[in-house]
Order: structure tokens, then sequence, then C-alpha cells
């Protein structure tokens, strides 16, 4: 008796669903859809972006010179895009940050692990909270000291804009 079994040929078998036509139409919604699946990269949400940092860079703020028409205007940016902006206070200004990660007492930030971008590759610095300026929008109880973007609460899909024609190949 042979130690190997012979297998019978198996019978080739396809699923509906998998074929060019649906990943073409797949790619397309993932594209639409953006990255982090918000719809970042349509016409819409660009020029409201815009008028966030328009209008917030307008803001003239009494009693500091820290909060200057580009600072407003990175705020804006970023809490329209994540709904949350954190800056280092420093002699220099504000310091935007591009990723940070804090430790929390109670619900309140006590600390932050902060990274700086810079031209020649960025830093990383831990702060105490007295030392950052974190704005935030669509804070959920759960979590307050986390901001939620309005694309992210007002989740648009591909599927949308399927109707009118956008997603045809």
């Amino acid at each position: 008796m042979w130690p190997f079994k012979r297998k019978e040929p198996a019978i080739e078998q396809r699923s509906s669903g998998t074929g060019y036509t649906t990943q073409v139409m797949q790619a397309r919604a993932d594209y639409i859809g953006g990255v982090d699946g918000v719809a970042e990269l349509t016409g819409t949400v660009q020029g409201c972006v815009s008028l966030w940092e328009g209008g917030l860079s307008l803001a003239d703020v009494d009693g500091t010179d820290m909060l200057t028409p580009r600072v407003l205007a990175l705020a804006a940016r970023a809490l329209a895009m994540r709904g949350e902006a954190v800056f280092v206070i420093s002699d220099t200004g504000l310091l935007p940050c591009s990723d940070w990660d804090l430790t929390t007492r109670y619900s309140k930030p006590v600390a932050y692990r902060v990274g700086i971008p810079d031209t020649g590759g960025g830093t990383t610095q831990t702060v105490l909270a007295a030392e950052v300026l974190h704005l935030r929008i669509g804070a959920d109880m759960s979590m307050p000291y986390v901001g939620t973007s309005p694309l992210r609460r007002a989740r648009l899909t591909a599927g949308l804009f399927a109707d009118d024609g956008i997603c045809a190949v």
C-alpha cells in the first residue's frame, strides 16, 4: 500500500463578486472614500476646510501674540480633518505637533509625548499638559480628551455617489 493517498482533482468553482469589474468598482469607491474612509479628497470637503482656515485665520485674538493667522489656519485645518490640534507652547511661539499621545488622570491630560516636525527630521518631546495648547471638537463623553472631526461624525460613503454616476466605470 502506497503511503500517500492520491487526491481526486478539485473541481474549479468561481464565486460571484470577485471579477475584474467588481475590483475596479471597489478601487474607485476606496479612492473616493479616502485613506481614512471619510472622503477627504472631495472638492466639497476641501472647500469647507478652506473656509474654516480662512475664517479662523481672520480672528483677532486679544491678550497674546502667539495666536498668529498662520497658527490659527493650521489649527482650523487640523480641527476640520482630525477633530483636534496640539501645539507646544515655547519661547518662539506655538509649535504645531504632527502626532501625539497623552497620559490622563481622572480624564484630564497630565503629560503629552509630542512629535514636532522639522525639515531635517522631527523630534519627540515629553511635555506637561500646562505646556500644551490642545484644541478639540466633537469630544465624546467616554473620551473627553480626544476630538472627533466633523467628517468622522458625518460619515460619507462612496455608495452615496453611486446614484449620481460618479462611481460609474
